[in-house]
């Protein structure tokens, strides 16, 4: 019997450096999956065939589970593969259609002129110097010096032709916002085809609609562009900013912006190559601002809308309300009614 005993032992041993062996062929995943409490246990005098059977079938499960995780894994890097190169195939139509619209001939005029950006200013020009324009290497820069934190400005046209820049100047202050109100009398939307920059917050408002060309590109911390007025008075506006209206029932937050004076069925429509971007203006407590795009007859988006840290907002109708939270936190809310 004693001689038995020391060969079963043997047997069980060398059984388990096979065993041991196995594992150390596996995957760490495997390993970990064969730590688990259902571990198989001899409980007194045991066969070596019932030891290693047991053994064989938790490392047989072991394996299988570390197949069933590695093929997971390859789904997931399969998936993720596709993605990127849906994004990749993305971002080279819109590159194309930029290319395309950078080489097409626009009618739209450069800088400060009539068809062009023609200020309004019998109508109203408050909290900024008069524009001011340099014109260097065939590029046009229309730069507008904001000198409170509200400011309106009213436009008999604002047309952005493919080589001008507007620059607005607004001190590095991500919280101040320019209102840019077009009277256009002929009717037509605004055509912002070259670019529009600003240090804070810029809200353009053409009840006639207005349209992002697919050269065009917009780098602000926050953009409204709307086919629909303000609900409030110019002077409300200057004094309290933005968000003076009340709050819309059922919704909360520190105050609202309601858009409640319909146009002509004006559309707000981005064409595919432009590009609207808010994420190089972060704020320092890590706001990324937010685009808001407010149709009367509808919202088109075929280009590109970054809003790191912020919001994108797509909306239409007669009445739009934006409400902010009751603190700093990121965050825009939309009511349509």
């Amino acid at each position: 019997m004693p001689s038995r005993d020391a060969g079963s032992r043997s047997v069980a041993s060398r059984r388990y450096r096979r065993h041991a062996a196995l594992l150390a062929g596996t995957s760490a995943l495997a390993m970990l999956v064969y730590a688990s409490p259902a571990e198989a246990v001899c409980v007194g005098r045991c066969s070596a065939g019932g030891v290693a059977n047991a053994v064989s079938a938790t490392a047989a499960s072991a394996l299988a589970d570390a197949q069933r995780a590695a093929q997971v894994a390859q789904d997931a890097q399969n998936s993720l593969a596709r993605a990127t190169q849906a994004i990749r195939a993305m971002q080279a139509v819109q590159s194309a259609a930029r290319s395309l619209a950078q080489s097409t001939p626009s009618s739209v005029p450069n800088g400060l002129v009539p068809g062009g950006l023609q200020p309004n200013m019998p109508a109203g020009w408050t909290g900024a110097n008069a524009p001011t324009q340099t014109t260097s290497g065939g590029q046009t820069v229309v730069g507008i010096q904001q000198t409170a934190p509200q400011a309106i400005l009213n436009w008999q046209t604002f047309n952005v032709g493919a080589t001008t820049t507007v620059n607005f100047y607004q001190r590095g202050n991500p919280d101040w916002i320019v209102l840019n109100r077009v009277l256009d009398p002929s009717g037509r939307p605004s055509q912002i085809l070259g670019q529009i920059k600003a240090d804070g917050q810029v809200l353009l408002i053409n009840q006639n609609g207005i349209l992002f060309g697919g050269a065009s590109q917009i780098n602000v911390h926050t953009l409204i562009a709307s086919a629909l007025d303000l609900g409030i008075s110019d002077g409300t506006f200057l004094k309290n900013g933005l968000y003076s209206s009340q709050l819309p029932s059922g919704t909360s937050g520190a105050g609202a912006a309601n858009f409640s004076l319909p146009g002509n069925g004006g559309k707000v429509i981005v064409q595919p190559g432009a590009v609207i971007d808010t994420s190089d203006s972060l704020a320092p407590n890590g706001d990324g601002g937010y685009v808001a795009l407010l149709g009367n007859g509808g919202v088109t988006n075929a280009g590109t809308i970054i809003a790191q840290n912020g919001q994108i907002i797509l909306a239409s109708g007669n009445s739009i309300t934006l409400t902010t939270p009751p603190s700093n936190a990121v965050g825009v809310g939309t009511a349509k009614q």
